[in-house]
């Protein structure tokens, strides 16, 4: 590791003028698009002053809806050999008990 001189930053510094430090962030998207933390800086500065031309995609927050109708909840009793096996298969109990039931409606 090579030891710099304190002081021959400051007069090397005050020679040249300040010098802007970047610290570029990158965010990856879901669709392969990299926003930099400028880039997210700059829309925000257009989208508060109303000159931004992009749109906004709804974001959906909690569970995926499972239906494009009302759900009813049913109550079903399993042995526990069973219940292990669906905890086995799927991370998720509902989705898959559901998943089964629609193939054989």
């Amino acid at each position: 590791m090579t030891k710099v001189d304190p002081n021959a930053l400051k007069h090397d510094l005050s020679e040249q003028g300040p010098k802007e430090v970047s610290t570029m962030t990158e965010y990856g998207l879901a669709d392969g698009t990299v926003l930099t933390a400028a880039d997210i800086e700059r829309e925000c500065i257009e989208y508060e002053s109303g000159t931004w031309e992009g749109r906004l995609e709804r974001i959906h927050v909690g569970p995926v809806a499972v239906a494009d109708e009302p759900l009813v909840s049913i109550t079903v009793k399993f042995p526990a050999s069973m219940v292990a096996a669906i905890d086995g298969k799927s991370g998720n109990r509902s989705d898959y008990i559901r998943r089964a039931v629609a193939a054989t409606l």
